[in-house]
């Protein structure tokens, strides 16, 4: 199966009101139907934000920094494929699929050894049908998109 890099992008808001950007990715379904990948895991950072609830530009670079190195570590022989991230409202989020949940923590202990203690909060729930990423593609603005397209007369 090939792990594809194809994403969309959209806007949502928080309990709060502030604006998310959040980005999903196509083409899992292949992955998903397997079962193997039964663990969903959320990663959240809380980062130092704007008025708008947008990193700094501090924050914006410890965020990318986490992403380099934890994105190609999971995804090296498919342990874990990332789904989906979020940010906005003074967190960013990564949400995986994962194979298994410790040699996952495993990975990402190694993965993020070189940099500073980080405040990291996880989430760890077994969903082998993905329900929350078929919920996350719901939003897909291309999606809507060619629904209309399928009703137009």
């Amino acid at each position: 199966m090939v792990l594809t890099d194809k994403w969309f992008t959209t806007l949502a808001s928080d309990d709060n009101g502030a604006v998310i950007i959040v980005n999903g990715r196509l083409d899992l379904e292949k992955f998903r139907s397997t079962g193997k990948l039964k663990h969903r895991i959320e990663i959240r950072l809380p980062y130092e934000a704007d008025e708008k609830g947008m990193p700094t530009r501090q924050a914006e670079k410890i965020i990318a920094k986490v992403e380099s190195l934890l994105r190609p570590k999971m995804e090296r022989d498919k342990l874990a494929i990332l789904t989906g991230n979020h940010l906005g409202g003074g967190t960013k989020y990564w949400v995986f699929y994962a194979r298994t949940d410790q040699v996952f923590f495993e990975r990402l202990n190694e993965a993020l050894e070189s940099l500073p203690l980080l405040p990291l909060e996880f989430d760890n729930e077994l969903d082998p049908t993905w329900s929350e990423y078929c919920d996350m593609l719901l939003m897909d603005p291309e999606d809507e998109e060619d629904e209309e397209e399928d009703s137009l007369p």
